[in-house]
């Protein structure tokens, strides 16, 4: 199983950031592998970015990950600016900011490796979007998701979750702040002028029997 880097989340410009996107998760088999060593590439995560006095930010994409000829991209960069919207990977779009400009729009939710980030105000009016999910294995032996999306901020005080507990979730202040992504997982929304929070790293990880 490959995983890439999670991105990271973006702050506001005196309002509300949105989360990061995922890394992707990829499974992958090979067979009648010869005895020796192979490269193997661990995609870090983006870091969190905030915003300037102009509205105007890029949050970091992770990095790719990869094995063999198994390669699993990270969340990409995204333009960070007043409209709050949630980061996109590969294969997934994040959610929209909404709804008032003038305050600071509500964070949406970054892209997951399984599916898209949710809009701010769906689950109601000024929350921030939740993460979309990741994609879980039990490669390791216990049942974990991986590569999820960041939540966005809410200016309710509401802040998106993170995707699948890997995700970092939304934030807006020190009693109630955004968290990094783990294991692939897309960083969390930032309310105002603070830094979202980073992605986390990518992994590889490879089981093998002998015949």
């Amino acid at each position: 199983m490959v995983v890439g880097g999670g991105a990271g989340g973006s702050g506001g410009c005196n309002g509300y950031g949105a989360g990061g996107a995922g890394g992707l998760v990829i499974s992958g088999f090979k067979s009648n592998l010869s005895i020796g060593a192979f490269p193997v590439v661990v995609g870090i995560g983006g870091k969190g970015t905030a915003l300037n006095s102009d509205c105007e930010g890029l949050s970091r994409a992770g990095k790719s990950s990869s094995v063999f000829d198994i390669v699993a991209t990270g969340g990409s960069a995204f333009v960070a600016d007043k409209f709050a919207n949630g980061g996109n990977n590969a294969n997934y779009s994040g959610g929209t900011g909404c709804c008032d400009i003038g305050f600071g729009n509500s964070g949406g939710g970054g892209a997951g490796a399984g599916g898209k980030g949710n809009n701010a105000g769906d689950t109601s009016p000024g929350y921030g979007g939740d993460g979309g999910t990741g994609i879980t294995s039990s490669i390791t032996g216990i049942s974990i998701s991986y590569g999820g999306g960041g939540g966005g901020s809410g200016n309710t005080g509401i802040c998106g979750k993170g995707g699948g507990n890997t995700g970092g979730k939304g934030g807006i202040n020190s009693s109630n702040p955004a968290t990094n992504g783990i294991w692939g997982g897309g960083g969390g929304g930032s309310a105002n002028f603070d830094n979202g929070k980073n992605g986390g790293d990518g992994l590889v990880v490879i089981r093998y029997r002998y015949k």
